[in-house]
């Protein structure tokens, strides 16, 4: 008896929740249908386009070449037997349609988030939500649509167009303060290694170091108490030894520098001997 209890509670468990689905899915159902709606009579005012019209037709109402929007939509660009083919045979929706018209003139549709856009044309997410008057730091704008912002397309577009236009003016400011905190901190940085000898506060000794006085000839005319004799000696050797050097260096120069002697005129020879014996 309990186990049959158990069966039914199961049962009308699933038949209420069941109940309680459909609603749900019917007002779902019925909200993609109006969005459907009211994508296809937009398209139908605005281009005259519907699902019995063909591609080639198609492309000659929304004003692009048939070829880009064979590209834009999936489609072989080389089959012709496509062009008169009606968008209902081809499993396109006028909604793939409208996206694909607006890929055409913007290059970004309504389904286009801003991460997208801004990657595509260059323009950085920040500087984009600033132009478009959203909040830059929120980072939850970046991955929605533009539709689901509410955001024209013609909009976005001068966005970017006015961020193109003052991109020079922009990289010119960057480059002026780039340089400006360069030279700047280059400046102080000088400033700073040249005051840090005035940081140095090691005692100098100022002493004056022994001395030794000779003579010309290298005689010892007076020495400090401090200075050993071994110094002294030192001293006067060292003087000597250059001394030496000295006469050493004089006595090349005059053996380089002395004038050649010719010693067949100082002998008073000047016709060759040889001659005489060549006559």
């Amino acid at each position: 008896m309990a186990k049959y209890f158990i069966i039914a509670f199961i049962l009308l468990t699933s038949l209420f929740l069941c109940a309680v689905d459909v609603p749900v899915s019917a007002e779902t159902s019925a909200i993609s249908d109006s969005l459907l709606q009211s994508i296809v009579a937009r398209v139908r005012e605005e281009f005259g386009v519907t699902e019995t019209s063909t591609l080639e037709q198609t492309a000659k109402l929304l004003e692009v070449d048939l070829r880009t929007l064979k590209r834009q939509l999936g489609l072989d660009v080389r089959n012709s037997k496509l062009d008169t083919m009606r968008l209902r045979q081809l499993g396109v929706s006028t909604y793939q349609i409208l996206l694909a018209q607006q890929t055409i003139e913007y290059g970004f549709n309504d389904v286009s988030t801003l991460a997208f856009i801004s990657a595509k044309f260059n323009v950085p997410i920040k500087k984009l939500k600033f132009l478009l008057g959203l909040d830059p730091n929120d980072p939850t704008l970046n991955n929605r649509s533009i539709q689901s912002i509410d955001i024209p397309l013609g909009q976005v577009r001068d966005a970017i167009n006015k961020f193109d236009e003052t991109l020079y003016n922009t990289g010119a400011n960057i480059i002026l303060v780039g340089m400006l905190v360069v030279f700047s901190s280059l400046f102080v940085t000088s400033i700073i290694i040249m005051q840090l000898r005035h940081l140095n506060f090691a005692t100098q000794d100022k002493t004056a170091p022994p001395k030794i006085k000779l003579s010309g000839d290298g005689k010892l005319l007076s020495a400090h108490p401090n200075v050993s004799h071994n110094e002294i000696v030192a001293v006067i050797t060292a003087m000597h030894i250059h001394r030496i050097q000295l006469l050493e260096r004089r006595r090349l120069n005059l053996t380089f520098q002395r004038d050649k002697a010719n010693y067949w005129r100082a002998a008073g020879i000047i016709t060759m001997p040889n001659r005489n014996f060549k006559k």
